[in-house]
């Protein structure tokens, strides 16, 4: 899985604790890594950085399923004419596929 994150506003921190990974989410910069977890499922993350009154509410999740289920999904996409990227009408986007978000 890559990550590609980025902020609108302030400091955040992206951290999903069962993938033992955080990094911090900067205004006007782009921090990208990737990491393969060891399952499929759905983990839970949130904003590990005190930045603002609704900081206790920053909470996400992080769907993993097996490749094949992911390419199959994609072309489904693509069948209903949907080319497969998500467009969220926000500069920030980079073709992202759909189920993907910034934080």
């Amino acid at each position: 899985m890559r990550f590609e994150l980025t902020s609108p506003d302030v400091i955040h921190s992206f951290w999903v604790p069962d993938f033992l990974f955080k990094m911090d989410v900067i205004p006007g910069k782009t921090n990208a890594f990737e990491l393969t977890p060891d399952k499929v499922g759905t983990y839970v993350g949130r904003c590990a950085e005190l930045c603002g009154v609704e900081h206790s509410q920053m909470l996400f999740s992080v769907k993993v399923v097996e490749r094949a289920e992911f390419d199959a999904y994609v072309e489904q996409l693509r069948t209903q004419g949907q080319s497969g990227l998500l467009d969220t009408g926000r500069s920030t986007d980079k073709g992202q596929m759909p189920g993907e978000s910034q934080i």
